[in-house]
């Protein structure tokens, strides 16, 4: 299993405008994929603590004990996100960021559904592991065919690459 180093957790947080009102989501896998990534969803957590932003953390795995931990009335919520489910829109919110640390099996059902809930110009961030190059791959297709743009990967560490993308007000879906 792979990890993350602080430095680049930081630098991708620092990414994020200080603009009033920010909607950020976190799709996780309770480190399955990352081994440390609850160190990217607590300094997730107190970078929109202390701006006051909206943090939704969704696990697709449950885990009952995130609920007290990251949870707080009018900042963040926690819940499970049955990646199943006919569609990701729970709270008609749309988000400024979204990061996914787990590892997603069905890329293009995610990529549609991960789409209706971005803000136009939103931005996704996915962490990829560096050994599997054909999901980076297919990651990149299907981010495409869903109407993402600029499409780019950060190199980030020797474990991980970052794909980023953007949702293009009024393109698509």
């Amino acid at each position: 299993m792979k990890t993350l180093e602080d430095t680049i957790v930081d630098t991708l947080i620092q990414i994020i405008p200080n603009h009033p009102a920010l909607r950020l989501m976190q799709v996780a896998d309770i480190n399955k994929n990352i081994s440390n990534e609850n160190m990217l969803i607590d300094k997730l957590f107190e970078f929109v603590k202390d701006k006051e932003y909206d943090f939704h953390l969704n696990l697709i795995t449950k885990d009952n004990r995130y609920n007290d931990k990251y949870k707080l009335s009018k900042v963040s919520s926690v819940r499970f996100l049955d990646l199943n489910r006919a569609s990701f829109m729970l709270q008609a919110r749309l988000y400024d960021f979204v990061y996914i640390s787990a590892d997603i099996e069905n890329i293009g059902d995610f990529s549609q559904k991960i789409y209706k809930v971005i803000k136009g110009s939103g931005i996704i961030l996915i962490f990829i592991d560096k050994s599997k190059q054909d999901k980076l791959q297919e990651w990149k297709e299907e981010l495409e065919n869903n109407f993402f743009v600029a499409i780019n990967t950060i190199d980030i560490s020797n474990d991980f690459e970052v794909l980023s993308a953007k949702k293009m007000h009024g393109w698509g879906g």
